[in-house]
């Protein structure tokens, strides 16, 4: 077993133990740690451990769409400062959540089950209201006494609902759900003060405040109609009350105001569908779609179905038939990159990614690809500074790291990569690996003393992340 797991296993044994602790018990982790600092590792190190225990999409069209929902909403939320970070977990199921240290979290299938924009503000809203009121900080203040139930009961809202298989996760779930029940009470009134104050951010943004009530009773009848009920029920109960609590506040907000802006959300809701569903099929409702209602909705559902067969004649003919204004969407523009770059035709790759970034020269999808083509075309050296301006301006993506680390390795920089991987690994909460690849660093040949310096420097981080992780459970 891993770390990672050794960690979410310790918490288990927390929660099993703590749950039967005495009313007066104290907790001797509060008692070492001031609050501010505990609260930075805390909120740090959850971010870690939750990064390196689920599937972090790797659709950077997908992650930039809903950081700008998160940061449209943000404004118009109660925080005064916000400071985010979205986490995009790659999995059908219907969650998201809030979580210390201005973490949003949403999985990709929260918009298989959206049929609108304005539904998933809506589940946004609420989770910057979360943010706002300090619910995780007021859980902390309530259960001082007991701090392995807290953490165990945060990493249980976030990792247990994206369990996919893996043995140490899917062994805690039982001890995990023990702990949501034990804060179910508390975080009851929680739903109900996000949920209002949500509202009113969504129908502040111009959002229509009845996407709320609406979203919850699709999630209702998910609950009702499907095998199991969805993930976000398990911490966000929809009762008929509070589905006609919202209604009734909704109607009081009145419509909202901002025009439907929904292109962006069904090209991304079509990139997930194809991720998550048999090509082939889709692929023939596309296409039958298309021929009923032609349209760059269908004509773009059905294109990403056939890329996801391999029928790339097929999604180079749907992909043509854009007009010039319709690439100017940059989802739609990059469409026959991303063929060029499965078919490795690099060059024209190339030029088309160069089209895009003319007139969109921040868009974190065009420069991922223009690594990509950069590497196809041999040209190692170009895209690793691709990569490292992104991860400056990214620093808690491990995508980035990732593809940096290998980009490195083609360029002959041993230094680089293991640099690179260090980032990745500390990232997703590995800490063990990452210290491994310090050593690995160091025993570098030629390894000159500005890198040498920056291995040393890892490994002090390294060692103090290991000590805070090691006193939290």
């Amino acid at each position: 077993m891993n770390r990672i797991g050794s960690y979410l296993s310790s918490a288990a044994l927390c929660i099993s133990l703590t749950l039967s602790a005495p009313a007066g018990a104290a907790s001797h982790y509060g008692d070492e740690l001031g609050d501010q600092m505990r609260v930075q590792f805390f909120d740090e190190n959850i971010a870690r451990l939750f990064r390196g225990s689920v599937p972090i999409s790797q659709d950077p069209f997908v992650t930039s769409y809903l950081e700008e929902v998160l940061w449209f909403m943000a404004p118009f939320s109660q925080l005064e400062d916000p400071q985010l970070e979205l986490i995009v977990v790659d999995t059908p199921i219907l969650n998201a959540f809030a979580a210390p240290g201005g973490i949003i979290g949403i999985h990709t299938g929260l918009l298989l089950y959206a049929e609108h924009e304005d539904e998933l503000a809506s589940v946004v809203a609420h989770e910057l209201a979360h943010l706002s009121q300090r619910h995780y900080e007021q859980s902390r203040e309530q259960q001082a006494r007991n701090q392995p139930l807290l953490i165990a009961g945060v990493i249980a809202s976030m990792i247990a609902a994206s369990a996919s298989g893996d043995a140490a996760t899917a062994g805690i779930t039982s001890s995990l759900a023990l702990a949501e029940q034990s804060r179910l009470s508390f975080s009851r009134q929680h739903e109900k003060e996000a949920d209002h104050i949500g509202m009113q951010s969504l129908s502040a943004s111009g959002f229509d405040p009845f996407a709320m009530p609406r979203m919850f009773q699709r999630m209702q009848h998910a609950a009702r109609f499907g095998q199991k009920p969805p993930e976000f029920l398990l911490t966000h109960p929809v009762t008929e009350s509070r589905i006609a609590d919202s209604q009734s506040r909704a109607e009081q907000l009145g419509k909202g105001s901002r025009e439907p802006r929904s292109e962006d959300f069904y090209l991304m809701r079509a990139r997930i569908q194809a991720d998550n569903s048999n090509n082939q099929q889709l692929l023939n409702q596309a296409l039958k779609a298309l021929q009923k209602t032609p349209g760059l909705i269908n004509r773009y559902s059905a294109a990403v179905a056939a890329l996801g067969l391999n029928d790339f004649d097929q999604a180079r003919k749907l992909a043509s038939a854009f007009t010039p204004e319709q690439r100017q969407n940059p989802t739609i523009g990059l469409l026959e990159a991303e063929i060029d770059l499965a078919t490795e035709q690099y060059q024209s790759a190339r030029q088309r990614i160069e089209q895009v970034l003319q007139y969109s020269p921040r868009s974190y999808a065009a420069r991922m690809l223009q690594g990509q083509a950069l590497t196809g075309l041999g040209m190692a050296g170009d895209a690793v500074e691709v990569y490292r301006e992104l991860a400056l301006e990214r620093p808690h993506d491990p995508n980035i790291q990732f593809q940096l680390a290998e980009t490195e390795g083609l360029t002959g920089n041993t230094a680089g990569v293991h640099l690179a991987r260090i980032e990745y690994f500390l990232l997703t909460g590995q800490i063990d690996m990452a210290l491994r690849q310090v050593e690995f660093g160091l025993r570098t040949k030629r390894l000159n003393d500005i890198d040498k310096a920056r291995f040393e420097r890892y490994r002090e981080e390294a060692e103090q992340i290991r000590r805070e992780l090691d006193e939290m459970f």
